[in-house]
């Protein structure tokens, strides 16, 4: 997120931000160079009540189709990976009502090559869900305009800590895991199965960036 975040935005400043669907808080607290405070609001208690804790990052239960002017009106909106689940057409309207004009929007989303880890560990995969565009953005809004918009391949450093999260992050394939390992919480295990494997290695993933500007149309 830190890396995603720190290339779309570069010197850019914001008062404060809203980060739609924020988890467990990474998104929000890769935006605190950037912003004088971050509300962050997701559908699930329990990521809320496991996110990441700072002086100025608030975080607020929300489905993200309605967006909660408190704290607000803000002047960056964060969609790290949740855009595929909203309605983009109310969505981008419903941010004119939280938002100051010309609001920035960030978009990004990226997939990580794990493949190879979940057959090295004899794991189950996920099932088939349904069509998920890691690639949308917010290009076909009328009231927004596209200022950059990438797609690229990275490189990064991964420990095993890192990795398990990563095998848990898609929703049915933790279930999946759970069920196979029989345990309530599988990340301890998934851990020591991978340090036996490997310590910190170098994964590969594609991202998906759009940075844009929310048009005033009053």
């Amino acid at each position: 997120h830190r890396r995603i975040v720190e290339t779309a935005l570069e010197n850019l400043h914001f008062a404060k931000a809203l980060d739609v669907g924020c988890g467990v808080g990474h998104s929000s607290m890769a935006l605190l160079p950037f912003c004088d405070h971050v509300m962050g609001v997701d559908p699930s208690p329990q990521m809320i009540s496991s996110a990441r804790t700072h002086t100025r990052i608030s975080y607020v239960l929300g489905n993200g189709q309605t967006l909660p002017k408190r704290e607000g009106p803000y002047d960056l909106v964060c969609l790290a990976g949740v855009l595929p689940y909203l309605d983009t057409a109310n969505f981008a309207e419903d941010m004119r009502r939280v938002c100051t004009p010309s609001a920035m929007v960030l978009v990004y989303d990226f997939k990580v090559d794990i493949d190879d880890l979940v057959s090295a560990l004899g794991l189950p995969d996920a099932p088939s869900a349904r069509a998920y565009n890691h690639a949308a953005n917010l290009s076909d809004r009328a009231v927004i305009t596209t200022l950059k918009a990438t797609c690229e391949r990275a490189s990064f450093t991964a420990t095993p800590e890192d990795l398990a999260n990563l095998l848990l992050a898609n929703e049915a394939r933790a279930q999946r895991i759970t069920e196979h390992l029989g345990v309530e919480d599988p990340t301890a295990i998934l851990i020591g199965q991978i340090e036996e494997q490997l310590r910190i290695v170098t994964r590969h993933a594609t991202i998906w960036c759009a940075l844009h500007r929310l048009e005033d149309c009053t």
